[in-house]
């Protein structure tokens, strides 16, 4: 639990660790902190299933805490392993920045961030080495497929909610 100041409130955070191939990260984040990250990822890949986040619980004990801590490890063991989801700015800052307060200026960055990815064109694909262009003929099929992947992204999203 960590205690705020004098105008916020106190508020419980989970001490997770998480390994990849030669560093090994430990951070202590909120429960908000979590879903953002998942919300995050689903929007810049739509093509990848995120693991779920465990459900909120009003009363949290002592044992449930620990158990909400190793869900939130297993949650983020996950997405480490995924070669596509390591390369994510946010998911490193999230990893490594060990301060609550700068990990909140980064967080509200990418939430500014949130608009451009939604206003982002087909013809901007992220790849595993970074951004690539994709050049398409205008009035072909393939314009028309651009067109239309976005709404196809968003309701593939709305389908995997449903399921999970």
């Amino acid at each position: 639990m960590t205690e705020g100041g004098i105008f916020s409130a106190s508020f419980i955070t989970y001490k997770v660790q998480t390994s990849g191939s030669s560093i090994d990260y430990e951070v202590r984040r909120k429960d908000a902190d979590f879903y953002f990250l998942r919300k995050h990822l689903l929007r810049c890949f739509p093509h990848i299933i995120i693991p779920p986040c465990p459900k909120d619980q009003p009363k949290l004990i002592a044992e449930r805490i620990k158990r909400r801590e190793k869900y939130y490890t297993r949650f983020l063991q996950a997405i480490a392993r995924c070669e596509e989801l390591k390369t994510n700015k946010f998911l490193l800052s999230f990893l490594a920045e060990k301060d609550l307060k700068t990990f909140q200026k980064v967080q509200k960055e990418h939430e500014k961030m949130k608009e451009q990815l939604k206003q982002r064109p087909f013809t901007d694909l992220v790849t595993f080495s970074g951004t690539a262009k994709i050049y398409v003929q205008s009035g072909g099929p393939s314009q028309k497929f651009s067109h239309q992947t976005n709404d196809y992204a968003e309701s593939y999203q709305i389908l995997q909610r449903a399921m999970i």
